[in-house]
């Protein structure tokens, strides 16, 4: 009993250490990037950053509540080995061929989006990186199963 309460005693103090240090460290550039750009530019870099959010909510397609809802109605680990594998195999396979198409559309949407050219590398950091951000989401919702 001691050992269960003394784990998950340091998984708390892990998880939470982790989770203040990355909220601190997004106040601390909140209040640095103001000085460093002007509004123009802290507004872009705002969109840049709400890009990843936004298509990790539409990647998922629900997924990752999904297999929190049905991940203990199978017993078997091999049932619950393949609604996970099929859920990853699905969201990624839907991000990829997602971010295949935005990526030759990274030019003009970038050019909506931001209204000058030199932003379009910066979209296109951002949709290189989905995939990750993408297996990194369930990787998280796995582990909170």
């Amino acid at each position: 009993m001691r050992a269960g309460v003394q784990g998950l005693v340091n998984e708390v103090i892990g998880y939470g250490m982790g989770a203040a240090v990355n909220r601190s460290l997004g106040i601390v550039v909140a209040c640095i990037y103001p000085i460093l750009l002007n509004r123009d530019e802290y507004g872009r870099l705002d969109v840049i950053f709400s890009v990843p959010a936004l298509l990790s909510v539409v990647f998922l397609l629900g997924f990752d509540s999904t297999l929190a809802r049905f991940f203990y109605e199978h017993e078997d680990v091999a049932q619950r080995r393949r609604l996970v594998s099929t859920a990853f195999y699905t969201a990624i396979s839907f991000t990829l061929l997602s971010v295949g198409i935005l990526l030759l559309l990274s030019k003009p949407l970038a050019l909506w989006l931001y209204g000058e050219p030199q932003y379009v590398l910066y979209l296109r950091l951002v949709l290189a990186a989905m995939p990750f951000v993408l297996a990194h989401h369930l990787q998280i919702v796995l582990f909170r199963l």
